[in-house]
């Protein structure tokens, strides 16, 4: 089984962006610190973006299915309940996988380059089974954090992050039967260095997948099932 990560939709998504700049801009006498009561809290303001739905991207993929053997996905990039949910299950032998996530287009102020820590409050709940009567079975989930970047005309991409969480990974044998479920929350200290002259897709994603035999005596089962809710982003600058 392979893992695809989230980059089809970007460049396409890029070149329909439309810049509008709305004439606002501070007078000459507004401080950059403007709030000297509490300073530290006036300079993180100035360095943090915070980012609710709806998300600029949305992405899912998933392996082939059948019957009993199938791999899920769910995406919704919308309020009142942006989310990402992924599923594989393999009921009747063979394997299954399945890969889905929210993105958001980001371009940092100030500086030509400034380190960017991406802080995401995305609460996830998750439910896995390995079962094996002789035969083997296997299940494993990954939370995921993506970045790409492009030039100003949608060209030029390139990698900056590409970090994975491990959720689980198990497996069973002989008369084995494990499963699991919890909830968690996404990890907040992912760091990238940003230019101003590049647009950057940062990804939220996920991804599970699972094997399992097929036999009329022996046999084996494996299920998992990951759903992640994505209320805000906070990108926060240091220039």
């Amino acid at each position: 089984m392979s893992t695809t990560i989230p980059r089809s939709e970007p460049p396409s998504a890029l070149t329909r962006l439309k810049v509008r700049n709305i004439p606002f801009q501070f007078g000459d006498d507004t401080p950059f610190q403007w709030n000297p009561a509490n300073p530290l809290f006036g300079f993180a303001m100035n360095a943090l973006s915070f980012i609710a739905p709806p998300y600029d991207l949305e992405w899912g993929i998933n392996s082939d299915s059948d019957q009993t053997t199938w791999g899920t996905t769910v995406t919704e990039r919308k309020p009142p309940e942006p989310r990402f949910n992924v599923t594989a299950n393999v009921g009747n032998g063979g394997s299954a996988w399945a890969s889905a996530g929210l993105g958001k287009w980001f371009r940092p102020i100030g500086t030509d380059s400034t380190w960017v820590r991406i802080g995401l409050y995305a609460p996830y709940v998750f439910d896995w089974r390995t079962d094996s009567n002789w035969f083997a079975a296997h299940t494993s989930a990954f939370l995921g954090i993506y970045v790409q970047s492009f030039d100003s005309n949608g060209g030029d991409p390139q990698d900056e992050v590409n970090r994975t969480i491990p959720l689980w990974s198990d497996g069973t044998g002989w008369l084995e039967d494990h499963s699991d479920s919890g909830d968690g929350y996404y990890p907040s200290d992912t760091y990238f260095l940003a230019r101003s002259s590049r647009w950057y897709a940062i990804w939220a994603w996920a991804h599970t997948q699972g094997d399992a035999h097929s036999g009329s005596l022996a046999y084996s089962y494996s299920w998992g099932t990951l759903s992640v809710s994505l209320p805000f982003m906070v990108l926060q600058q240091w220039t």
